[in-house]
């Protein structure tokens, strides 16, 4: 069986379904924290998670954008989209992550009961 004729199963789930969904979630997050979900108390209480959530929901268009970018990359078999996948499946977690410390440090909530 020679390189072109192996199945690449994990691909195809990746570029058909995997990474549309991904970037599908991300906008939807994006669009509920900019339509202000959160108002009413959360935001009386601590005037800065306002814009704190506007920063993220950019930061998850952005991702929610280079999700179907790293796509139609593999879709191509380009150089370098592995790397590609792999900043996605890096960037989403090290976002939130950098989302809920800012939350943790701005309205003095522990960060384990975030």
């Amino acid at each position: 069986m020679n390189e072109n004729t192996k199945p690449l199963k994990w691909h195809k789930c990746m570029i058909y379904f995997l990474l549309w969904a991904g970037a599908a979630v991300s906008l939807i997050e994006a669009l509920v924290l900019l339509s202000g979900a959160n108002k009413g108390l959360v935001y009386l209480m601590y005037p800065s998670m306002q814009s704190i959530d506007i920063a993220y929901s950019l930061v998850l268009i952005a991702l929610s954008a280079y999700q179907v970018y790293t796509r139609f990359q593999l879709a191509a078999f380009k150089r370098g989209a592995p790397r590609k996948l792999l900043l996605v499946y890096l960037a989403g977690p090290a976002a939130l992550l950098l989302y809920m410390l800012i939350i943790s440090m701005t309205t003095d909530i522990p960060f384990y009961n975030l």
